[in-house]
């Protein structure tokens, strides 16, 4: 399991990923996170629970759309999509089932893929191997 976390907030450009600053908690070996890299990967075959949460605002108008991703590819079901309003705070909440094949690995990242900069504000990202 891992829970890394960014407690200070960050403007993510639109199409970047999220780099997430420090491992708040981390145990086994099943996945591996480089402080402050946004790449996560899951190493041992099995079912993971991926979750993303996050405060965030724009300092644009715009549809705002943070989303994980596996192998670099959206998942359906895995985003976090609102229409913001310069001023206002949103949050958001989103969490998918990832598998991890015999004899493989698998990348995880959550990316802004708005056409806008979001910041966010107390973003936090769970992986739990859960068989």
């Amino acid at each position: 399991m891992i829970n890394s976390v960014n407690s200070v907030s960050q403007v993510v450009d639109a199409t970047f990923p999220i780099p997430f600053a420090s491992n708040r908690i981390c145990t086994g070996c099943a996945v591996k996170h480089e402080t402050g890299s946004s790449r996560f990967t899951l190493l041992k075959p099995g079912i993971y629970n991926v979750s993303f949460k996050a405060v965030y605002s724009s300092t644009v108008a715009g549809t705002a759309i943070l989303a994980i991703e596996v192998d670099g590819e959206p998942v359906v079901g895995g985003r976090i999509v609102n229409t913001v309003a310069v001023g206002n705070t949103y949050s958001g909440y989103v969490s998918i089932p990832v598998r991890v094949y015999e004899c493989g690995s698998v990348s995880i990242t959550v990316n802004n893929l708005s056409t806008i900069p979001i910041t966010l504000a107390e973003s936090a990202v769970t992986i739990e191997r859960i068989c």
